[in-house]
């Protein structure tokens, strides 16, 4: 724009037209400018804008010559930059369907190892030591309301604390697994957690309470 204002009063004419031109380019005006510099008879001003549209620096590139909107180093970078984030997108998709496809393929060879708990109790199974499991559901409410029922046993043949009550438990997450008693049959755990167990008192003095972490909860036992 200020190239064109600076034509000479004799180009008054021209430079009317020039800013009606809403395509004229850099590369274009200055064109124009070497046209009428060439032409015989040519004002000494012109040679001048000529002069001054050439030493124009691109703010991209850093090179003369061109704008940085003419840069064609600008547009190479913007193209690459597209193809690079285009890439970019497309290797993050296939990664995505990949981890996707191995975790579903673990899932499913989780399950065909795992079987039916029926199955697995063999190599799974928790060891109740000495513990049977009441046959009837009149048996098993009459030993709950017993005070034996509130003791705790020790049994070196049982692979871990275990209890039918729910209620003592501080702690409790789901839990399945199964458990073998000493008569071989076998019952499976409701869940798992932590139990305060407080020992009887020696000679008036009441021990401090114990917490056990990782009982069972077998509603069976």
């Amino acid at each position: 724009m200020a190239l064109i204002r600076a034509l000479p009063v004799e180009y008054t004419s021209l430079r009317h037209t020039l800013l009606l031109d809403d395509s004229l380019t850099l590369d274009k005006l200055q064109d124009i400018f070497v046209s009428l510099e060439n032409q015989p008879g040519a004002s000494p001003p012109v040679p001048a804008l000529s002069n001054a549209a050439t030493s124009l620096s691109c703010t991209f590139c850093s090179r003369s010559g061109h704008s940085e909107d003419q840069c064609y180093a600008k547009r190479d970078a913007s193209v690459k930059a597209k193809e690079q984030r285009a890439a970019q997108r497309s290797q993050y998709r296939s990664n995505k369907s990949r981890n996707k496809q191995e975790a579903s393929q673990a899932s499913n060879d989780t399950s065909r190892t795992q079987g039916t708990p029926q199955e697995s109790a063999g190599a799974a199974t928790v060891s109740a030591g000495c513990a049977l499991a009441l046959s009837s559901s009149a048996d098993r409410s009459t030993w709950l309301a017993s005070p034996a029922a509130a003791n705790w046993n020790t049994d070196t043949g049982a692979s871990a604390h275990m209890t039918p009550h729910r209620h003592w438990f501080r702690s409790y997450s789901p839990h399945n697994v199964p458990i073998r008693f000493a008569n071989s049959h076998i019952v499976y755990s409701a869940g798992l957690g932590s139990v305060v167990f407080q020992p009887a008192s020696r000679g008036g003095v009441l021990p401090p309470a114990v917490v056990l972490h990782d009982v069972l909860h077998v509603p069976a036992l």
